[in-house]
Parts: C-alpha cells; sequence; structure tokens
C-alpha cells in the first residue's frame, strides 16, 4: 500500500505541474490571452481546492479505496482530455475535473501516511511528499523530452491520463483493510505497514 502510494503522489507531482511549460504554446495554438489561460487553469485549481474538503466526507462514506481510485479516473478524464478543442470552456471543465480527480489523490495518500506513521513522528509523510517533487520536477523535463521528440504539447496530458488510469487499476487492487480505522494514538502502525 504505501508503495502504491509513494507512486501514486508521483504522479500526483507530475500531473499538477506542466501548466507551466505548455502555457506559451496553448496560448499560441489556441489563440488564448493570458487572462483566458488563466481562466482554465484557475478551474483545476478550484476543482482541487472544493474537493479536498469533499473529500473528507466522502472518505466516510464510501472508503478511502473508493475515493482515490475514482478521483483518479476522473483525473485521467480531465487530463486525457485536455487540449483535444481550442474551446476555454470545454477546457476548464477538463481542468476542473483533473483537479477534482488530483484532490482525492492528496487526501487519501495523507489519511493512509498519517495511519501507517507512528505516533508522533513524520517520516513517511516527509517521504511522500518528496515523491510529489520528484514528479513536479519531472514534469516540464518531460513536457522538454515530448517535444524533442516532435510530439505536441497535449502529449503531456495524454500521457499524465494514461498513467492515472493504470495507477488506478494498482491501487485498486492493494489491500486498504489497515486504513480502515485510525490506531489509537501511541499505538504501532498495522503489521506490514512500516
Amino acid at each position: 500500500l504505501l508503495a502504491a502510494m509513494l507512486g501514486s503522489f508521483v504522479l500526483f507531482g507530475l500531473s499538477m505541474t506542466p501548466g507551466g511549460a505548455v502555457l506559451p504554446q496553448m496560448i499560441r495554438e489556441f489563440h488564448w490571452s493570458y487572462e483566458t489561460a488563466a481562466v482554465v487553469l484557475y478551474a483545476g485549481a478550484l476543482g482541487y481546492f472544493v474537493t479536498t474538503f469533499a473529500s473528507g466526507l466522502l472518505i466516510d462514506r464510501l472508503g478511502p479505496r473508493r475515493v482515490i481510485v475514482g478521483g483518479m479516473l476522473i483525473q485521467a478524464a480531465g487530463l486525457g482530455l485536455f487540449g483535444m478543442t481550442s474551446s476555454v470552456w470545454v477546457n476548464a471543465g477538463l481542468k476542473l475535473l483533473a483537479g477534482i480527480g488530483l484532490a482525492g489523490t492528496e487526501v487519501v495518500v495523507n489519511l493512509g501516511v498519517v495511519r501507517m506513521e507512528r505516533g508522533g513522528q513524520s517520516r513517511l509523510m516527509n517521504l511522500m511528499h518528496g515523491t510529489f517533487a520528484a514528479g513536479a520536477v519531472a514534469s516540464p523535463l518531460a513536457v522538454w523530452l515530448i517535444a524533442q521528440a516532435g510530439g505536441a504539447w497535449q502529449d503531456i496530458y495524454r500521457l499524465t491520463g494514461a498513467l492515472s488510469v493504470v495507477m488506478a487499476g494498482l491501487i485498486a487492487a492493494v489491500p486498504f483493510g489497515a486504513l480502515a480505522a485510525p490506531p489509537a494514538e501511541g499505538d504501532a502502525p498495522a503489521p506490514g505497514l512500516t
């Protein structure tokens, strides 16, 4: 479970940061102003913001597995279809979906890490957020490599969308039983989660 969550946070970083690297190409190709592009990017942030609050409630009703897998499939749709048209409103809606899905990943992973970590420590949380940074650093590099290979700027979104589907499958396959209830204060994590 921890390894799957680490992988999901690398993907989280990879999915969150390509916008800055592709912004000039997006504006040129779609003939958008910077203000128009800002509206599209804002939609993703809005979806993320609202869903970070809603995910906590959904975890209680649906469980962490359904929230993260559902979120990854929603983000896969938003990311995979982003940039297929120059429509501002279609792309804003797709960014909104991506933000919704990414928020589900973050909330479930943070919950999982808190429940796996020994009381009072933060090593797993630090490691988890370090993997986000690794994905965030890799994203502009991936954009550059795609451009060098003659690919379109949209290809980074197709790639992260496809990886989101793969990661959803992997996360769906790992056991989540250890996250069903929080450990009592000071307790060690469940066996096999250290």
